[in-house]
């Protein structure tokens, strides 16, 4: 999708002549999804099973973005047309998203979760590398079409690796029913609930509101699991707090970069290559980094220097004879800070909530951290319309503030009245 998302995004801007209204109303379509149809979709992954969700969600990209392709080579794309068509994919990015952290648990051992979420982000960085940099470049020397084609051609060559994932976890699910299925009841059966701040020492954590006698409770069985756990309800919380700053800002950085700071499609496409090597030099420790730094202060430092990167886009607006420079230091420390926190909530969030529910609970989280993405990023959009790209650029900051004393409040050690300290976490 990075891709895809680089090349629409300056398309948007050059040709069909977007502003801060319509940006915020393409990435709040773009994002809808996550507010109304997460949770069903996350039941639909428990029950479908995630590696056929990723395959159909893939399978629906492809041809969602052959469709807009092939009207933009027509020369009959449309306003309409590309809020509709962004709409269905953020659609598929629900469904794709969600089996992705699904089959996690199917395709490794539990010990091995970190390291293999770890592994993932580092392929999404890789891809990351290429794609963002290739758009610039070949939207400097060529037109749009190019680097769409290559980005629907991705999609193709994506679809067969994961219908090869499809066979694999298809495999395990027969050696299982022959003998082996008594293993997962096993995990579930043996992780005690716990209702502090992190997982145990053995990877296994809270397993609270499911039960093996419960394999398919309803769809708010999620958020129930969400509640249970101080650590994983403030971090989705903080997660959630941040979006909202990010939708903010990211609704206007195209028009910051593209019109204000006048740095040109290529830079902008170069700015992705520079989070993407980030992200891979992130991910490429991130496992190690989670496993040696307890969660809650993980977590913690992680919303602090969120807070402070946020500042470098109004600092770029402020002072445009340093905007390339100060951009590119924003998508570097902003990749390499959300990569680690994104690995250790992923990899927290898969060692605490028992396999079967895995899809559901996923889903929760994604609803409450990105429903409020619509909202954010139109209301951001408005608000760079009406008030100019300087207040989108000040809120985006002042949230990410706000969601890192929300996570120290909600993860405030309790006071004892002993004179014992309680445990790090």
């Amino acid at each position: 999708m990075q891709l895809l998302d680089t090349v629409l995004a300056v398309v948007v801007v050059t040709s069909l002549g977007f502003g801060a209204a319509e940006l915020g109303l393409l990435n709040a379509l773009g994002a809808l999804s996550f507010l109304l149809l997460a949770v069903p979709i996350g039941a639909a992954t428990d029950a479908w099973g995630p590696a056929r969700m990723l395959v159909a969600s893939l399978a629906t990209k492809t041809v969602l973005a052959g469709t807009m392709l092939g009207l933009y080579v027509s020369g009959v794309l449309s306003t309409a047309a590309v809020l509709v068509l962004a709409t269905l994919l953020g659609v598929c990015t629900v469904a794709s998203e969600n089996a992705q952290t699904a089959v996690v648990p199917q395709v490794t051992a539990r010990d091995q979760v970190s390291a293999l979420v770890s592994r993932m982000a580092a392929a999404d960085a890789v891809a990351g590398i290429v794609a963002p940099g290739g758009a610039g470049l070949l939207l400097a020397l060529s037109a749009p079409g190019v680097p769409w084609g290559v980005a629907v051609g991705l999609f193709v060559l994506a679809l067969v690796g994961v219908r090869a994932l499809v066979r694999r976890v298809s495999s395990v699910g027969r050696q299982d029913a022959d003998g082996g299925a008594d293993d997962v009841v096993a995990t579930d059966a043996d992780a005690d609930v716990e209702t502090g701040d992190g997982p145990d020492t053995d990877g296994q954590g809270l397993r609270e509101g499911c039960t093996p006698e419960a394999p398919r409770p309803g769809l708010l069985h999620g958020f129930r699991i969400i509640a249970g756990n101080r650590l994983l309800l403030a971090t989705t919380l903080l997660v959630t707090a941040g979006n909202i700053g990010l939708a903010v800002g990211d609704t206007v950085e195209p028009l910051l970069v593209l019109r204000h700071l006048d740095l040109g499609p290529a830079f902008f496409g170069l700015l992705g290559t520079v989070a993407a090597v980030s992200a891979l030099a992130a991910s490429a420790v991130a496992s190690r980094i989670t496993e040696a730094v307890a969660p809650r202060r993980l977590f913690a430092f992680g919303a602090l220097v969120q807070a402070g990167v946020a500042t470098l886009p109004l600092a770029a607006y402020l002072r445009p004879e340093a905007g390339s420079v100060l951009m590119a230091l924003f998508a570097a420390l902003w990749a390499l800070t959300l990569t680690v926190t994104n690995v250790a909530g992923a990899a927290f969030a898969a060692q605490t909530v028992p396999p079967a529910s895995l899809g559901r609970t996923s889903a929760a989280r994604r609803m409450v951290t990105m429903g409020c993405v619509p909202v954010a990023a139109l209301g951001g959009g408005l608000l760079g319309e009406l008030a100019g790209l300087a207040a989108p650029l000040v809120l985006w900051p002042a949230l990410a503030l706000i969601a890192a004393a929300a996570f120290f409040l909600l993860t405030r050690p309790p006071q004892r009245s002993s004179g014992t300290s309680p445990a790090e976490v």
